[in-house]
């Protein structure tokens, strides 16, 4: 063997020792080495880290569908179809498994924020324009609307016989889901973008007004309220006897609902906009300086945290321990749930605003620019 073939050996060797002594770490900064490395590769190039088992997706390509507009909403999947909301103000009803289009509808309105909410045969949704939509799920024809004052980018709730949604006329409704008449309204002070929770009889939600609202659907004049310092446009999130959202004050809170007082306020280093996801015991969120975290929902301490290079505005979804959450700087990562390791990334051709949704082993989320992928 040459001198330059053991001057190879030795350098591949100790970096594969280096690689090893540094993965223990549960803390890393994607900014510092990863993302830069990441940021080179052509979009839609698999790369991983840690090999996912069974049938945890692995962050390979299934297939991708191109709407030609904006995706900022979240989609909504079944037993065989995905259903997707566009900036065009299509609807989409996608086969998860091909990605053949089964039905589109135009609901001639934008559809900034808003997302598709599955009940039994039906599809709810909100537009731009302040209307209320409620679909034939299987094949997207129109039942009824609702015009609102303002417009809708909540994501509507339904619960037993009526739909929950909030407006940016300040306003959060209710409407009969059969008739699709308004039973009653409540009024807050502010815009509301924050998607309402619903858990034993109480709505809870956020508005601009910085407060977060639980109503009695028994009584909707009958109501608690929580002030923060900012924007509530996080759905909060239940678990056990505490409420957990965000707001734009930087704040992550966890409130009781016994006592309606905070058990923990943990402060993150941007806003917090998306929904917690709750996992085993802790809280998985990312903020907007691309920062997400793994909090300890009993006490708010961080387990771990990792830095992407792009706003997180999106919700996480978690399954069988891994994490799955989108970044402004364009990759759909996977995490450990328990060390924070990255799992695998993804790099798509947009920023990704939107929230991903597991479903069957298949990872789906839309870009900015309007593709959906389907990663296996």
């Amino acid at each position: 063997m040459t001198k330059n073939s053991n001057k190879f050996l030795f350098n591949f060797i100790f970096f594969i020792l280096c690689c090893l002594i540094t993965s223990g770490c549960s803390k890393f900064d994607l900014n510092i080495k990863n993302v830069n490395f990441l940021n080179k590769l052509s979009p839609g190039q698999y790369r991983y880290k840690y090999i996912s088992k069974g049938n945890v997706p692995s962050g390979r390509l299934l297939w991708k569908f191109d709407t030609k507009t904006q995706i900022s909403s979240t989609p909504a999947v079944d037993k065989h179809y995905l259903y997707i909301a566009a900036k065009n103000g299509y609807v989409y009803a996608i086969n998860k498994y091909t990605g053949a289009l089964c039905w589109r509808t135009s609901l001639g309105y934008n559809i900034s924020k808003s997302s598709p909410e599955i009940y039994s045969s039906y599809i709810a949704i909100g537009t731009d324009k302040g209307i209320l939509f409620l679909l034939d799920k299987s094949n997207g024809n129109i039942f009824w609307r609702y015009k609102a004052n303002d417009s809708i980018f909540s994501t509507p709730e339904v619960y037993n016989t009526n739909i929950y949604f909030g407006s940016r006329d300040r306003n959060l409704y209710s409407i009969n889901l059969s008739s699709g008449r308004k039973n009653w309204v409540f009024s807050t002070n502010g815009p509301i973008e924050s998607s309402p929770t619903i858990f034993k009889n109480m709505l809870y939600f956020g508005s601009y007004d910085g407060n977060l609202y639980g109503v009695n659907l028994l009584n909707p004049k009958k109501n608690w309220i929580f002030k923060t310092e900012g924007h509530v446009v996080s759905k909060p999130v239940i678990s056990g006897n505490n409420i957990y959202f965000g707001s734009t004050d930087n704040y992550l809170y966890a409130i009781s609902l016994k006592t309606f007082k905070p058990v923990w306020k943990k402060w993150l280093k941007g806003i917090v906009a998306s929904t917690p996801a709750f996992y085993k015991g802790n809280i998985f969120v990312g903020d907007g300086k691309g920062y997400f975290y793994s909090i300890n929902a009993k006490n708010g301490n961080v387990n771990w945290q990792v830095r992407t290079s792009g706003a997180i505005l999106g919700s996480a979804a978690v399954v069988d321990d891994h994490v799955y959450i989108g970044s402004g700087d364009k990759n759909l990562y996977s995490f450990n749930t328990i060390t924070g390791k990255l799992v695998w990334a993804f790099k798509t051709d947009f920023p990704l605003f939107a929230s991903p949704v597991v479903n069957d082993s298949i990872v789906f989320i839309g870009t900015k620019e309007g593709i959906i992928y389907a990663l296996r």
